[in-house]
């Protein structure tokens, strides 16, 4: 006797389904907000290790800020080599080579005997470490979304934000503790335990995993969308491409090298060392904040405009700071 064929209820059938696991392309995601934020709060932490260099080293404050110059040069530089490298050998490869650049430098700085070996530790480890996984990491989020591509990419490069907030007042507490060469080996063990392993998580196209963008699935015999635009080449040989490129490179320059001066001058100022590694790190957190100046004094503000509005004395006068706005 046949037994009787049964269906499963609605309701049992929406219990045993499994629940959809999540996309990928997340995980790219949150791999490029690691890189970017060990890689920049890595960098940016060097105004806590200022004061340090200068006492152990015997050296001038423009001769050790020229360090971080050095670095900042390399890595906001080394854009137009770092993405095509990547096209060429794929963004996990080139980003886990500059976390391992980026904790190898950190490491040998700690050893450093001289300020030129602060240079070519510090200055060329970061500088390449960080030029080689800052566009790699981002354009590889890039080809994992379509529809949410936006919001993808500003929960990346947030990671940038959030550790230049967190990592001065960490290297801060790591110098006070255990001086300055062990804080460069605790940075540069973060650089490769957090960096460097969250970059394996990197694939370079969803069709590795099966999907499409946005974790469509791919169709039979439909070839993937290329990309439209000018290939390098072309853009190299625009005036509009290169002054665009010279202007962002420039400016860039301009706004972030003096903020490595910030802590160091607050530290001058008498305001005590947590509370200044937390402005340094506000400063360049909030970059596009329109009013986030007056975190500093004039004398280091970017324009150096001061505010003559009526509330600029209210403003400034819970902060002990002169009236300023940048």
């Amino acid at each position: 006797m046949l037994a009787r064929r049964t269906e499963p209820l609605p309701g049992n059938r929406a219990k045993s389904a499994r629940p959809r696991p999540l996309f990928y392309g997340w995980y790219v995601v949150a791999a490029a907000f690691a890189v970017t934020c060990i890689g920049f709060g890595c960098a940016y932490s060097f105004g806590a290790f200022v004061r340090s260099l200068e006492e152990d080293f015997g050296a001038s404050r423009g001769s050790v800020s020229a360090v971080f110059s050095l670095a900042g040069f390399l890595y906001f530089g080394l854009g137009t080599l770092s993405g095509p490298l990547a096209d060429r050998w794929g963004s996990r490869r080139l980003v886990l080579l500059g976390m391992l650049l980026t904790g190898f430098g950190l490491a040998m700085a700690s050893f450093a005997r001289n300020l030129m070996e602060i240079y070519a530790a510090y200055g060329f480890g970061i500088g390449l470490g960080v030029g080689f996984s800052y566009v790699p990491a981002l354009a590889a989020v890039q080809r994992w979304f379509d529809r949410r591509r936006g919001l993808a990419s500003g929960l990346a490069v947030s990671g940038i934000g959030t550790g230049t907030l967190s990592m001065p007042p960490l290297a801060s507490y790591l110098i006070g503790e255990l001086g300055w060469r062990a804080a460069y080996l605790v940075l540069a063990l973060l650089a490769v335990a957090i960096g460097a392993s969250m970059a394996l998580l990197l694939k370079d196209d969803p069709s590795e995993c099966g999907f499409a963008a946005d974790g469509s699935p791919v169709r039979p015999g439909r070839r993937p969308p290329q990309p439209v635009g000018a290939r390098l080449l072309e853009a190299l040989r625009s005036r509009q491409f290169v002054d665009l490129y010279l202007a962002c490179l420039v400016c860039s320059l301009g706004v972030f090298l003096p903020f490595v001066h910030l802590v160091p001058y607050a530290l001058e100022r008498g305001i005590p060392p947590i509370p200044s590694y937390h402005r340094g790190g506000v400063w360049h957190a909030l970059p596009n904040c329109p009013r986030h100046s007056w975190l500093c004094r004039p004398e280091i503000s970017t324009l150096g405009v001061l505010d003559r509005g009526p509330d600029a004395s209210r403003r400034c006068r819970h902060l002990d700071m002169p009236n300023a706005q940048g």
